[in-house]
């Protein structure tokens, strides 16, 4: 689910400078093989790196968000190259926190940067929502709505929207369409495409439900419920409340449906800075730390329940869309009654 910041009021212009037009490398990628696409920050946002670098239907380079918590690619259309095959059919899109992006579905090749420079092109023709128009909505006037710089949205989950939506990195060649591994440390931080059984050794997998239709109309790919997997909180020892959560990297807070909670760990909404949170996916991992206060884990009774980005800091997460499973090996000692892998 995307979250960008911070606020505005006007209607956001979507005549944004472009970023450098320059383009892609043409060096061939092998299909089968893992490849890595770079992660890069937003300027002035430090949870986490959440922006890939790609290039659609023959257009500039571009940075869009990297998000496990939505679903399909899109981008402003002045990103958007000549080779698009545009329909007439209108598309609209509203995201959590109330940015509303409008325009029309069309069709392309989307071309990823990888970590060496490499052009890695998807096999088939991808559904696009070109945007021509991004504002908030009524109830939520304040949005964040698009961020300077920011060419759109590429939602990763493993389901499927209206007119045919899907992630775009499932129509990737051979094995590299069957997941990603997100890895946020590091010097190179990055995301790796197409697990096999050497990148996903002492991973942990809490399985996804099948989703409704359980395959795209083809047939050719599963689809999954990306917020099926249980998880359970507890706060400062509290008998600890389940259900299910969402792996989002496009998702600032880590959210927590629960209530009842006494006033004095609350800062309004959020949890006071040095509250100790104990987040867990029985039998998989469990990661205790204590809040850092403003905008860090947000209690919102009656919503769903979501990793939020800092989860990324702990963990390294695959996302098998293939095997409809989320892996988890966590990058240190943050674990309390740490899991061995199996």
């Amino acid at each position: 689910m995307l979250s960008l910041c911070p606020p505005f009021r006007a209607v956001v212009s979507l005549c944004f400078a472009g970023l450098a037009s320059v383009s892609l490398m043409s060096r061939p990628v092998k299909a089968q093989a893992p490849v890595d696409l770079p992660l890069f920050h937003r300027e002035g946002h430090t949870i986490i790196p959440n922006r890939v670098e790609l290039a659609v239907a023959g257009g500039p380079v571009a940075r869009v968000t990297f998000d496990t918590g939505s679903t399909g690619l899109r981008i402003l259309e002045s990103f958007v190259g000549p080779d698009v095959r545009r329909t007439d059919e209108p598309m609209r899109e509203v995201y959590g926190d109330g940015t509303e992006f409008e325009g029309y579905l069309g069709y392309g090749v989307v071309a990823f940067r990888t970590r060496d420079g490499a052009l890695l092109r998807t096999a088939a023709e991808v559904p696009i929502h070109v945007v021509t128009k991004v504002t908030c909505v009524e109830s939520k006037p304040r949005c964040p709505g698009q961020q300077l710089g920011d060419a759109g949205v590429m939602g990763l989950r493993f389901d499927q929207k209206r007119a045919g939506m899907l992630s775009p990195l499932r129509f990737l060649p051979g094995a590299l369409a069957n997941g990603f591994i997100v890895d946020v440390t590091g010097e190179e931080p990055h995301v790796r495409l197409g697990l096999n059984e050497e990148n996903t050794r002492g991973f942990r997998f809490a399985r996804l439900s099948p989703a409704n239709p359980a395959t795209t109309s083809d047939g050719k790919l599963s689809l999954w419920v990306a917020d099926s997997i249980t998880s359970c909180f507890s706060i400062e020892g509290s008998e600890s409340v389940c259900g299910p959560v969402l792996f989002d990297t496009g998702g600032s807070a880590m959210d927590i449906n629960m209530d009842g909670l006494p006033p004095e760990l609350l800062a309004r909404e959020f949890l006071r800075a040095g509250v100790r949170l104990a987040f867990e996916v029985p039998d998989v991992f469990r990661l205790t730390f204590r809040s850092e206060g403003h905008h860090d884990v947000r209690i919102r009774p009656g919503h769903g329940s979501n990793s939020g980005e800092r989860f990324f800091r702990h963990y390294l997460v695959a996302f098998d869309g293939q095997n409809g499973r989320i892996g988890f090996l966590a990058r240190g000692h943050e674990e309390d009654n740490a899991l061995q892998p199996r």
